[in-house]
């Protein structure tokens, strides 16, 4: 299921799954993504990184400084208390987009908090495979890439359909629907000054209707295979 890593694996515990198994497959999924998908984009269009932040950036009063303070303050406060997929994550862009949308500041993103964010990213996804053994993590790599290449192959086919038929940017489409993290996927559109609301909420929506749909397909899998 393309859900979120902690959804999935709290799925797999609830329903009796092997969550090391669960856990590998989707920490791999998003390795994969991250690998790919910036040198899918590459082939599809000339990119360069966001160089505009740094401009805006530089002029942030004390008043955005707090603004970005209780946003991070939110998303951090939000982790275990909202059931939300991605509350870190999410908590914090709907804070951010009220005040946007509020009028109530216009701060950017300084790029050193983007590049630090991105390392950190980097460390969390390679973090998560602390403890697997080698023999482990082979045989859950071809599922991995079976699952991966599926996905990407969906997933860009799509985009570009799509931006073909409506004339919408085909980057963006590409990052919206991939089978990367949320997060992930939305530090990418910020580094290549894409729109990381479009991205953010389409993956938001990807979470959720797999949460939704994850229970409820289970039972007829299992039915067949007892069945079989």
């Amino acid at each position: 299921m393309p859900g979120g890593i902690a959804e999935m694996v709290l799925l797999s515990e609830r329903e009796g799954a092997n969550q090391a198994q669960v856990a590998i497959v989707h920490a791999l999924r998003i390795t994969l993504a991250i690998l790919v998908i910036p040198l899918l984009i590459g082939l599809i269009a000339t990119v360069e990184p966001a160089a505009g932040a740094s401009t805006k950036a530089t002029g942030l009063s004390l008043t955005d400084w707090f603004w970005i303070a209780i946003c991070i303050l939110a998303g951090l406060l939000a982790r275990g208390r909202v059931r939300l997929p991605a509350p870190i994550v999410i908590v914090p862009m709907l804070i951010s987009a009220g005040l946007h949308l509020g009028g109530l500041t216009a701060f950017d993103v300084p790029p050193t908090i983007t590049i630090a964010i991105q390392v950190f990213i980097g460390i969390n996804v390679g973090g998560r495979f602390a403890g697997v053994s080698v023999k482990s993590l082979m045989a859950a790599l071809g599922a991995a890439v079976l699952v991966v290449t599926l996905q990407i192959t969906v997933a860009v086919s799509g985009a570009l359909l799509v931006a073909g038929l409506m004339g919408a940017d085909p980057i963006g489409l590409v990052l919206a629907y991939s089978p990367g993290g949320l997060a992930e996927m939305s530090i990418i559109a910020l580094s290549i000054g894409g729109d990381v609301a479009f991205v953010g909420v389409h993956h938001i929506f990807r979470v959720m209707l797999a949460l939704i749909l994850a229970p409820l397909l289970l039972p007829c899998i299992i039915k067949k295979r007892e069945d079989g």
